[in-house]
């Protein structure tokens, strides 16, 4: 009785051989394993400079005022978007809004943008929305502008590209006569 015991206990481990089967807890991939085989993005750094270039008003805003409040929207200008990523480097057309301050120019501007790459990116063009604050520098004539941006790749090889940028702009004169950025940022790829 006994070597029949051992006999069938044996064939049952062979026979759970056979269709795969073990003593050993089988789990399908873990989520640690899953996150290995998702496709990470590839993160590029980048940092420029924006300044303006003729003829940099291309439409004239629609301005309102409101008690101490200054409503400006549809300013569209143009722009050199200095790139060090050759993916951004081009130019840029900036549609501006804001509400200010109508006595010191301090307010909040947000506004779209879009930017043309001087690289050949198949067409491609990237497309963006931003937001921030502009506030008196301590510079009589001075202010400063301090956005954050989002935005991503349309067509060409840029398409479904992302970028993240963080700009700081020195704006002359109020209303603005001209300005001088910097910015930093990073483009994500799969």
């Amino acid at each position: 009785m006994k070597t029949l015991k051992c006999f069938l206990v044996l064939f049952s481990f062979v026979g759970l051989m056979l269709v795969g089967c073990s003593d050993q807890f089988q789990s399908p991939v873990s989520p640690m394993d899953q996150g290995s085989l998702e496709k990470k993005p590839t993160v590029t750094p980048f940092t420029g400079a924006d300044y303006p270039i003729p003829p940099y008003i291309l439409q004239e805003a629609v301005v309102h005022e409101q008690g101490q409040k200054r409503i400006v929207k549809g300013l569209k200008m143009q722009e050199r978007w200095e790139c060090s990523s050759d993916l951004m480097d081009g130019t840029w057309v900036n549609e501006v809004n804001g509400i200010q301050d109508k006595n010191t120019g301090e307010g909040t501007i947000y506004g779209k943008v879009t930017i043309t790459p001087f690289k050949d990116v198949g067409g491609g063009v990237w497309e963006g929305e931003y937001h921030g604050k502009i506030v008196q520098s301590g510079t009589p004539g001075i202010w400063t502008c301090t956005l954050s941006g989002l935005g991503h790749g349309r067509g060409g090889t840029i398409d479904g590209m992302k970028y993240k940028v963080d700009v700081i702009l020195n704006v002359f004169g109020f209303p603005a006569a001209g300005w001088y950025g910097t910015f930093s940022g990073t483009i994500y790829s799969h």
